[in-house]
């Protein structure tokens, strides 16, 4: 769920801890993402989706781990203390469940820019989801897009429903005095 709906790199998503997701009030997840690449700090957003996952998964788990990981290693270091689970990891278990799924080309790349590419056909705001994404310029984001057929017909019917019947003449040759 969560790097499908949130739009966060792989080791962003690794390195949360729990104190770092706030729940609000429609079941959704604030994610505060803390020293981002670049070393930037922003916000980030998922899903009820999320919200049951994770609670299930610490669940299951017995609990949150002592360092507050969200997603946390099983073994502990040598000196018992755990670890986030690594980009490594995180990459193997979605390997493991594209198998299971059938799933060719499943990867935290498209997983991230689904997110971007569903994100800017719903709302039309770049600059939003560069936001999101973490992006310094909007030209990064703009290459994580596809557009869609269903989105081409869309923006085609647009606009050829909103001109005039017929098309501007040609200004080309005529005199604008």
């Amino acid at each position: 769920h969560l790097l499908r709906e949130s739009g966060l790199r792989v080791p962003e998503a690794c390195n949360l801890r729990v104190r770092d997701l706030t729940l609000r009030d429609d079941g959704s997840v604030e994610i505060q993402v803390l020293m981002g690449k670049g070393r930037k700090d922003r916000v980030g957003f998922a899903g009820p989706g999320f919200a049951e996952s994770v609670t299930y998964y610490h669940f299951m788990r017995g609990g949150v781990p002592p360092a507050g990981w969200v997603f946390a290693r099983h073994d502990t270091s040598a000196d018992g203390h755990h670890s986030p689970v690594g980009p490594d990891g995180v990459r193997k278990a979605l390997d493991e469940a594209a198998t299971l799924g059938r799933v060719i080309g499943l990867s935290p790349h498209r997983l991230r820019a689904f997110f971007a590419t569903r994100a800017i056909n719903q709302t039309g705001d770049l600059y939003a989801v560069q936001q999101l994404l973490g992006h310094a310029s909007p030209n990064t984001t703009i290459r994580y897009l596809e557009a869609s057929p269903e989105r081409l017909r869309e923006i085609h019917r647009k606009a050829i429903a909103s001109g005039a019947d017929t098309p501007p003449r040609s200004s080309i040759g005529r005199s604008r005095d």
